[in-house]
């Protein structure tokens, strides 16, 4: 077994088990975060996939930001950040951002980097970065975005060959499906119990 196969799986792991932890409001979700998207970074730029390799960058950065606001905001029952729903414009804004700077970075690292499926990694890599902070502030439609993500970035991996990452996005897929309906049901009981 080669080395990025082994790292690929090493990292599989543990973004299995940020997910999971995530889905369940558990704030340790964030360190494995960290540990997984490190080594994710490095197998995604051996791989030429650059936008995704520096998708993983942020993703460090955000576990940072998403395990100190987790950390620092509780609701009235104590709680971590209270789960809202999406504004209308929340939902805009991903899509008024998320199209052309998709297409921009898609543009840059074809014509610069020579990089291989160019839109689809860029566009994938795009709405991870938008979505990721409606995980960071408790969005529960975060989930549903994170269904198509996860789909269509699956289905890059798979064709790149990158098998381990491409089993966790279909893995992902399902805990996604487990995270909103759990982040569902938790919002709702706080409703009942606090009703705003």
């Amino acid at each position: 077994m080669e080395i990025i196969e082994i790292l690929s799986w090493v990292a599989t792991l543990c973004s299995l088990v940020y997910v999971v932890l995530a889905a369940r409001s558990n704030i340790a979700c964030w360190v494995f975060a960290i540990v997984g998207c490190a080594i994710w970074a490095y197998v995604s730029y051996d791989s030429r996939l650059y936008s995704d390799a520096g998708l993983q960058i942020f993703y460090i950065a955000t576990a940072i930001a998403g395990w100190w606001r987790w950390s620092k905001s509780t609701g009235e029952a104590g709680e971590v950040l209270p789960i809202k729903r999406m504004t209308l414009r929340e939902h805009a804004i991903i899509w008024l951002v998320g199209l052309p700077m998709g297409y921009l970075l898609g543009y840059y690292l074809g014509e610069s980097w020579g990089a291989v499926a160019t839109y689809w990694d860029a566009y994938t890599t795009v709405f991870s970065v938008i979505v990721t902070f409606a995980v960071i502030n408790r969005r529960l439609e975060n989930w549903l975005y994170w269904i198509a993500i996860d789909i269509v970035t699956g289905a890059l991996y798979f064709s790149r060959g990158l098998d381990a990452f491409g089993i966790v996005m279909i893995v992902y897929t399902v805990v996604a499906a487990f995270g909103y309906v759990a982040w569902k049901r938790e919002m709702q009981g706080r409703n009942i119990i606090n009703p705003s």
